[in-house]
């Protein structure tokens, strides 16, 4: 949903289109925030929850300082969101085949 509703935002061509985007990102964003932590804990157990955690959103906030650089700099090239804003979301649909085939670890209790 967050990688459709990105490809919505980079086609916004009238104001009220912005709503799809916003709805779409939004139940994709918002999906994953409440299940995120128990996912790790039931994956890797609680005792790995910090470090999972503290790599994951290090990673995640490089890309969220950098997203908006590289956004504005190839704005300031084409003069235009929409081509990146699909790169964006090209790059994202990656991680999806990923998250479908993880299997759970064996882990020692």
């Amino acid at each position: 949903l967050q990688c459709v509703g990105v490809v919505t935002l980079a086609l916004v061509s009238e104001t009220w289109h912005i709503a799809p985007f916003v709805i779409l990102y939004g139940l994709g964003l918002g999906a994953t925030m409440p299940m995120r932590n128990s996912l790790v804990a039931d994956y890797f157990g609680r005792q790995s929850l910090g470090t999972i955690l503290g790599w994951l959103m290090s990673v995640t906030m490089v890309g969220s300082i950098l997203s908006p650089v590289i956004a504005g700099w190839f704005f300031d090239v084409t003069g235009s969101y929409r081509l990146i804003f699909i790169i964006f979301a090209l790059l994202a649909t990656i991680s999806v085949p990923a998250v479908l085939l993880a299997r759970k670890p064996l882990r020692d209790h």
